[in-house]
């Protein structure tokens, strides 16, 4: 039950996020709106690699979940504004096909995280940060 609770609240964050998403890039912009979800998913992956009560590590999962969602949306609003138009359809599939394939990756570099005890989630989380810290360095090249 408790494992439903921890996917179910990230799936809840996300929903969120997504309505907050188009608002937020409006108001700050769409690379102010990248930062911010890529620092909101890093603070979600702190906060849930360092949980020391489920309750905190729902609260890590909510605030993973509002920037999940408010990054797919400033992505989705991004990516045909600044594509040409003879590129837009193939580059917002391709969109989809990174994030399907990032799900994906999360699922099997998880794997061999299982094994490693029962403590292996603190890392999972942990190794999550870095695509975020990732994300900001890639700031520096977005338009």
């Amino acid at each position: 039950m408790r494992q439903g609770q921890v996917v179910s609240v990230g799936l809840a964050g996300a929903f969120l996020g997504s309505l907050g998403g188009g608002p937020l890039a409006d108001g700050v912009g769409r690379k102010g709106s990248f930062a911010y979800t890529a620092t909101t998913c890093a603070v979600g992956a702190a906060l849930c690699a360092s949980a020391r009560s489920f309750s905190a590590l729902l609260l890590g999962r909510l605030v993973c979940g509002l920037g999940i969602g408010a990054a797919l949306c400033c992505v989705s609003l991004f990516i045909p504004e600044v594509a040409p138009p003879s590129q837009r359809g193939f580059l917002c599939s391709l969109n989809q096909l990174f994030t399907c394939g990032g799900i994906l990756l999360s699922i099997v570099a998880g794997l061999p995280l299982a094994r490693a005890g029962p403590a292996y989630w603190r890392k999972m989380f942990a190794v999550a940060i870095l695509p975020c810290i990732a994300q900001l360095g890639a700031l520096l090249w977005v338009p």
